[in-house]
């Protein structure tokens, strides 16, 4: 089944979209990439909570059938959170990260995951 049948469609993305939008008030680019990597982080512990809580409750009665999250789920919902967000001037915030990753060592590899992720949400 799709991501709505897995339970994802039931996801809460507020919380994570406030954290997404806290970026707005940072200023350096580690403040913003660490505010970022919290809100990615955020989605995925939302959607594995969704995801256990919709096995749970299983129709089959077994109630612990693993469910599979792939990327693309995450990916999707993700696009959604920097939809809902209230977050302005969003390219220039990703750019000012973005500058700052070039420049780095291979210490921000989840970071830049979800820098990435963000790129391709918007």
């Amino acid at each position: 089944p799709g991501a709505q049948g897995r339970g994802l469609g039931l996801v809460d993305l507020t919380g994570c979209a406030e954290q997404l939008a806290e970026v707005e008030h940072k200023i350096t680019p580690h403040e913003k990439l660490s505010c970022l990597n919290e809100a990615h982080s955020l989605l995925q512990r939302c959607i594995a909570d969704c995801a256990r809580a919709a096995s749970s409750g299983s129709p089959t009665g077994g109630g612990g059938s693993a469910i599979e999250i792939t990327g693309d789920d995450v990916l999707s919902l993700f696009i959604l959170l920097v939809y809902k967000s209230t977050w302005k001037q969003k390219l220039a915030h990703i750019a000012h990260v973005e500058m700052y990753l070039q420049g780095s060592d291979a210490q921000f590899e989840e970071a830049g995951y979800a820098v990435s992720a963000l790129q391709a949400a918007l």
